[in-house]
């Protein structure tokens, strides 16, 4: 590997604020690995876990740049640059910046486990998100491009290195967001240009492609579907320039089966994909203050946009993927024919049989429950294909 003058490629690392970059110096590195917003790793510093992450760039360089977007040399590496993203409830998120040869530069997503479940899930996750990415062959998730280990003060870490969604950033419902309230809805965590509140247009948007992104990926063969995706956890993120909106999800926890389902292959199809557009409706209402705080409630605003996001996205893979499923409009009909007991009878039974949600959203959801039916059920009723 070709290096600068003097034998190695220049690195910098760094962290983000919102009041801007910081630069790290020796004294900074000296200080504690978050676990979680003010919770410092027990033995871990910033230093162990930057040195690390450099390390592991140094011996994979060839091969990432080689297989980036648009090759680069893989003999040269000016530089290294590492910015720390997130300290999250399962993963710490850096971003990695190659500089190769002619000043060509890649982007790329360092995902490292920050708990148990973390690291637990974090090989099934790669699987998932290469699995995924190539039999659906959609835009919609990040390239996953490396899985191994990576040494933090000389113990072992699995980690694994995917496509940086350039220009997309995490969003997070604003407190006080109510059933009534038409303005501040959401916020975009802008890295670039600062966070800023999204207009009611770019939320609407938001949640049309979040809900038609998970639509593409439900298997109405199999009847098997995303699960455990948070909009607390940041999950899904946002790209809009205010005019144009860009939503992706950047990773895949568990896609399942739904257990339980009927015998008979008609009413089994039907079944599953019922029970998947209510927990849809319902975990789409659902954020944290911050991704972290307490539970935020989305409020009817985004009734419509879901559903144009769910039936539009039936209706492309209809037309691409499942020539043979049942048409839309049987489907719109069967939805519409539901009572709103029965609707509120099926939506607890999906609840407790399949739910992922944590005590403090299930409270929740039990408060908001018989409203949040009655919505559905109306704007249901409105909805035209």
């Amino acid at each position: 590997m070709e290096l600068p003058e003097n034998g190695e490629p220049v690195v910098d690392y760094v962290v983000w604020t919102p009041e801007g970059e910081i630069l790290l110096d020796d004294a900074f590195l000296g200080r504690p690995l978050l676990l979680a917003p003010g919770r410092p790793h027990p033995t871990l510093t910033l230093g162990d876990y930057f040195c690390g992450l450099a390390g592991l760039a140094r011996t994979h360089a060839p091969f990432l740049l080689e297989n980036a977007p648009t090759p680069c040399r893989p003999d040269v590496v000016k530089r290294i640059s590492i910015r720390s993203e997130k300290h999250g409830a399962y993963y710490h998120i850096a971003r990695i910046d190659l500089t190769g040869a002619q000043g060509k530069r890649i982007t790329l997503a360092a995902v490292t486990p920050s708990s148990f479940r973390g690291e637990k899930g974090l090989n099934r996750e790669y699987e998932l998100l290469c699995d995924l990415y190539y039999r659906f062959e959609t835009p919609f998730l990040p390239r996953a491009l490396l899985k191994g280990e990576v040494r933090f003060a000389g113990k072992a870490f699995p980690i694994m290195l995917l496509e940086w969604l350039d220009g997309f950033h995490e969003w997070h419902l604003t407190a006080g967001t109510g059933s009534h309230d038409w303005s501040a809805r959401a916020e975009l965590w802008d890295t670039d240009r600062g966070y800023r509140t999204l207009s009611p247009a770019e939320c609407d948007e938001i949640f049309r492609c979040m809900s038609g992104i998970l639509t593409c990926f439900y298997d109405r063969g199999t009847h098997r579907r995303i699960r455990s995706w948070s909009h607390a956890a940041g999950d899904f993120v946002a790209r809009s320039d205010g005019t144009r909106v860009q939503a992706k999800l950047t990773t895949v926890r568990e896609y399942e089966f739904w257990d339980g389902l009927p015998e008979d292959r008609t009413v089994r199809s039907f079944t599953a994909l019922l029970y998947y557009f209510l927990e849809l409706c319902l975990k789409m209402r659902l954020d944290k203050r911050n991704g972290t705080d307490e539970v935020l409630w989305a409020g009817e605003w985004c009734m419509d946009p879901i559903l144009h996001g769910f039936f539009g996205a039936l209706q492309w893979k209809e037309g691409v993927m499942e020539r043979h499923a049942v048409p839309l409009g049987e489907i719109l009909s069967l939805f519409q024919s539901f009572s709103e007991n029965e609707l509120h009878t099926v939506m607890e039974s999906v609840l407790d049989s399949e739910s992922v949600l944590d005590p403090e959203e299930r409270q929740t959801v039990n408060l908001r429950l018989p409203a949040h039916v009655r919505e559905l059920r109306t704007h249901l009723h409105r909805f035209q294909l």
